[in-house]
């Protein structure tokens, strides 16, 4: 499907069909309670799934997570384990049940498989079991938002068409909430956010409550949108 400009521009008024969410801050969250990075990222994804319960169960119909960019896997050996580990026993484990459980279906979003290879086979069977899903869960993971355009870019002037027809996540972002007190898109959804609703959050992600999280939105849904005016 392609979204020309006029469907990248949000509704405010209405609960956000499509959110993004950055969960940063764990490493910090780990050394500040003394715990591993591996138990902090497990607390992260344990209120990943309350929130992702929680949105379609209202008007959501897309939630895109930012687990990995690309850059991440330039971290230290050990830290880079601690969050692969986190995020695919998450992924494998209780976010697919989750899903089967409440008819959502999961895609992993990845622009690069150097370092996807050791996940591939798992990614493919949890997105092939979850596919008749109604609403979408986006894990990106080893990501990078320039590679995602370039890659379609290339498709689109290969097979014609516009860009955005190419994109592994094609649909617009409505609102993004980053954690961790970084002001910064870090790379995330270039495209996707043209027109979202920018809500960066100084608490820790793993400091956030849900009443945090739907404050956010509620401030969302009860902007009016001037469009130019």
């Amino acid at each position: 499907m392609y979204y020309n400009t006029d469907d990248y521009h949000p509704y405010l008024d209405k609960y956000p069909k499509h959110i993004a969410i950055v969960p940063d801050g764990g490493r910090r969250w780990a050394k500040e309670h003394g715990c591993t990075n591996y138990d902090a990222y497990l607390k992260s994804v344990e209120l990943i799934s309350q929130i992702v319960l929680r949105v379609f169960a209202r008007e959501a119909e897309i939630v895109t997570l930012f687990f990995a960019s690309t850059s991440n896997f330039k971290r230290s050996s050990q830290e880079v384990e601690d969050f692969c580990s986190a995020s695919w026993d998450f992924i494998k484990g209780k976010l697919l049940q989750l899903a089967l459980t409440n008819n959502f279906k999961i895609r992993i979003i990845r622009t690069d498989n150097q370092n996807f290879e050791r996940f591939r086979a798992d990614a493919l069977r949890i997105e092939k079991l979850t596919n008749g899903g109604k609403k979408t869960c986006n894990i990106c993971f080893n990501y990078n938002s320039l590679d995602e355009i370039q890659k379609a870019a290339e498709l689109a002037a290969q097979k014609g068409g516009h860009f955005l027809s190419f994109m592994q996540i094609p649909e617009p972002v409505d609102v993004l909430i980053r954690a961790g007190g970084a002001n910064v898109l870090s790379n995330f959804l270039l495209p996707q956010l043209a027109a979202a609703r920018l809500y960066f959050v100084d608490k820790l992600f793993n400091d956030l409550t849900l009443e945090d999280f739907d404050n956010y939105i509620n401030h969302y849904t009860n902007t009016v949108l001037k469009y130019g005016e």
